[in-house]
């Protein structure tokens, strides 16, 4: 009996997202908050920090190029579908100007610890242009943007215009940053496109 409760709580341990914890530092030319999100594992874990590092740096060497005190901070949430899980994260920074600036990332892996890209979904190479094609089509009947330019822009067939998404009986839920379709006060938009389009699209993702 003891064998067995040790295996299954070690299952949930590896399977199931655990732990986040916070760091923070804030001095008379900055102030950053950075919520690091844990996984079960190693690979995905530095993935993320890497990232976060990085950012964190680039961030730091405004100090040296403005007089005004510069902000960071950071929001990430969790969608898990089928054992898939879809990390997404922003990061809102200020040094200077009309408004924060947005970066974003998505970190998808599934529950062996498995990192996923979108291609991996997809039957079809061409999947990009049929994510463009369905996308702008959906953006225009919700009608977020009368500049239809600025919409095919936004959705061209590129992999950084599709960075953000995830997977539920509904569909496949795009988000889009400010700026990308639509003006900064917009906010990021949201839309899904509903699982009856793309049935014959998709294939079975190991969890």
């Amino acid at each position: 009996m003891k064998l067995l409760f040790i295996f299954i709580l070690s299952s949930l341990i590896l399977t199931s997202p655990v732990f986040a914890y916070e760091v923070k530092e804030s001095t008379d030319k900055y102030t950053y908050k950075i919520d690091i999100y844990e996984t079960p594992f190693f690979n995905v874990n530095k993935k993320i920090k890497d990232w976060l590092d990085e950012k964190l740096e680039e961030f730091k060497q405004y100090e040296n190029y403005n007089d005004i005190k510069n902000d960071f901070y950071t929001d990430y949430e969790l969608h898990e579908y089928n054992g898939i899980y879809f990390l997404q994260y922003t990061i809102s920074s200020y040094t200077g100007g009309v408004h924060y600036f947005q970066i974003n990332n998505q970190f998808t892996y599934n529950k062996s610890g498995v990192i996923l890209e979108l291609k991996d979904f997809f039957k079809d190479d061409n999947y990009l242009e049929i994510l463009s094609k369905l996308s702008y089509e959906e953006l225009i009947k919700i009608g977020v943007n009368e500049d239809k330019n600025w919409l095919k822009e936004g959705t061209k067939p590129m992999l950084e215009n599709f960075s953000l998404y995830y997977f539920d009986k509904e569909g496949l839920h795009l988000t889009f940053p400010p700026y990308q379709v639509a003006p900064w006060a917009s906010g990021p938009i949201k839309i899904v496109i509903s699982s009856s389009k793309l049935i014959d699209l998709l294939k079975l993702v190991d969890n």
